[in-house]
């Protein structure tokens, strides 16, 4: 074979301990699709399977049974992706991609480097004899092992002996200790620790350190979930607007996943405030709030519910599209995954690898509304897809391939984004609810316990008709169109 028929990759090549890395073993046409792939790390003493899949986009078996599916293996197209959330300092190490098939045996390697950069240093200074002053800084929470470095404002080095001690645990990592004394009148004093590979460093001064003012009271709210246009308030139980006095920070992490933290100062004595988020468009969530403003808040989403759900579509599902082992009950709002096949012929129009359905009727404009009961099944898709969308052989269900879906697998909620974006949900939801608005190509996924927004697909292009798709792959499941009227 003249062409490499391995590519591998790592992104972001260097991780920070906490963040996301996507392992990409890249498959050339040349491979058969018999072809068996494996991922694994490489352990002293032993080697660590991670994921495995017996032919190119077929079922990838999971092979560390780990709380959450922290490492998780997935298609895309050719492509075996090795999916590491919340990476930890256990994660740095060698990583093996190995194909076993006729027509080709080989493996290939990259290394994950992982990083964690630590907390602020802080400084403290005690009088010695003599008006000499030392000067103790501590930071923990660092790896690879830092170093520290006394400098002064002007960034030259202080020319004075340090006795710097860093120990390594578990929990906090490298931690890093460093005293030097000098004269008390000299308080040009900056203590500087540094990871040296990545050139990643922090420093921490006496001069740093702010008094706050008499007679405030600080408070302070976090939050990370799903938004749309993500804004936040602080309110008074009068429920007057205070965030200008606040101080916030919003950060995205992917999509519509945000962390905010936010806090507020004001005078000790009044009434707490409130801290709101909200979506935009959609009602705020309150993390404290008055009763009074609990009341207003419940009002506001049981009318939006109202609203929404009263857009209820009489969804069917077409037998004719079904995969062969999905049993289509008589009314066509339930379908059941067999074991067995339950037909002996397929057409052009149904499924043969996916266990999916698509609804009767398309779309092409206005508002649409369905619900789906998931509660049965532990694998399962929602969302739509264009009519030209493939149903044969490897699928990625991507909007690049004409699926906008949300999912539940691997013990995680995610949006079938390439690659996939996994979602923070606060309550596992017994129905989903999917809206689709063809004239604003947006289609969002409702947990219709509570109707938070789960997921928003945003300026979709869905250039033609669009069906309602649905995909169950928990065996001997059920998964049901519902009626609003059903609670």
């Amino acid at each position: 074979m003249g062409e490499v028929p391995i590519t591998i990759s790592i992104e972001p090549a260097v991780v920070r301990v906490g963040e996301r890395v996507t392992l990409s073993c890249q498959l050339t046409d040349s491979i058969p699709s018999n072809t068996r792939v494996l991922w694994y790390k490489m352990e002293k003493g032993r080697d660590s399977p991670l994921c495995s899949s017996s032919s190119l986009g077929g079922v990838v078996e999971q092979c560390q049974d780990e709380e959450q599916g922290r490492i998780v293996g997935l298609w895309q197209r050719r492509t075996l992706l090795l999916v590491i959330w919340q990476v930890q300092i256990t994660d740095e190490g060698t990583y093996v991609c190995a194909v076993n098939g006729s027509v080709v045996r080989q493996e290939a390697t990259t290394h994950l480097d992982v990083t964690a950069i630590g907390y602020k240093p802080t400084l403290n200074r005690d009088l010695q004899e003599e008006s000499m002053c030392r000067y103790t800084c501590k930071s923990k929470q660092w790896y690879p092992k830092p170093e520290v470095i006394w400098m002064n404002y002007g960034g030259d080095t202080i020319n004075v002996e340090a006795k710097t001690n860093v120990t390594w645990s578990e929990r906090d990592h490298f931690t890093v200790q460093s005293i030097i004394t000098v004269p008390c009148d000299n308080v040009d004093v900056v203590c500087v620790v540094k990871l040296n590979k990545s050139k990643i460093s922090l420093s921490g001064s006496m001069n740093e350190i702010t008094v706050p003012q008499s007679g405030t009271c600080t408070y302070k709210g976090k939050i990370r979930g799903s938004y749309v246009k993500p804004k936040v308030m602080w309110v008074n139980p009068q429920g007057e607007d205070l965030s200008s006095l606040a101080q916030t920070s919003i950060l995205q992490e992917k999509d519509n996943i945000f962390y905010i933290e936010s806090s507020i100062e004001i005078l000790c004595g009044q009434p707490p405030p409130s801290f709101v988020t909200t979506d935009g468009e959609r009602s705020p969530r309150i993390a404290q709030q008055s009763e009074e403003l609990q009341s207003q808040n419940k009002a506001a989403r049981d009318a939006e519910k109202e609203e929404l759900r009263a857009r209820n579509d009489d969804i069917k599902v077409d037998e004719n599209t079904a995969h062969p082992n999905l049993s289509i009950a008589v009314d066509k709002k339930s379908f059941t995954h067999k074991s067995e096949a339950q037909k002996v012929t397929q057409n052009e129009e149904s499924f043969d690898s996916f266990v999916c359905v698509l609804g009767l009727e398309s779309f092409s404009s206005g508002k649409h509304y369905w619900e789906v009961d998931v509660e049965k099944s532990n694998d399962w898709d929602l969302g739509v897809a264009r009519k030209s969308a493939p149903r044969k052989g490897i699928m990625s269900l991507s909007p690049e391939e004409g699926f906008w879906a949300l999912g539940f697998s691997f013990k995680c909620y995610w949006a079938r984004t390439e690659p996939w974006t996994r979602l923070a949900v606060q309550r596992n939801p017994r129905r989903v609810g999917v809206y689709l608005n063809c004239e604003e190509k947006i289609l969002t996924f409702f947990n219709v316990t509570d109707m938070s927004v789960m997921f928003t697909f945003k300026d979709c292009a869905f250039s033609e008709e669009v069906y309602p798709f649905f995909k169950n792959s928990h065996k001997e499941s059920t998964m049901r169109i519902c009626s609003v009227q059903e609670e």
